[in-house]
């Protein structure tokens, strides 16, 4: 987890970060999410999400819903989100403190 957390401050991506360690990218994130429980400030100013108009409504249903779960999140919006995508915004909006 130190490792991808190295990597991240470098201002990798989560793919590249996954590629370098031989992980999934979601096994990365989970290692983000953990230092940011314990913590750590990250800046998350080089992610990039693919549609902002996506993120904003993934990011409404979280606010909206509650909470970081994200099965919830997932009913309200439809099978049309992936729980990939509804982890990345959880984890963005919980690195600027929105969440």
């Amino acid at each position: 987890a130190q490792v991808s957390l190295q990597l991240f401050r470098e201002k990798k991506r989560l793919e590249e970060i996954a590629t370098i360690r031989g992980i999934a990218p979601t096994t990365v994130l989970a290692h983000l999410e953990t230092a940011l429980e314990q913590g750590e400030a990250l800046d998350v100013s080089h992610l990039t999400f693919p549609s902002v108009e996506r993120f904003q409504l993934i990011a409404r249903a979280f606010q909206t819903i509650g909470g970081t779960a994200l099965s919830p999140v997932r009913a309200s919006l439809g099978e049309a989100y992936s729980f990939d995508e509804l982890r990345l915004v959880r984890f963005i909006l919980k690195a600027k403190g929105r969440l």
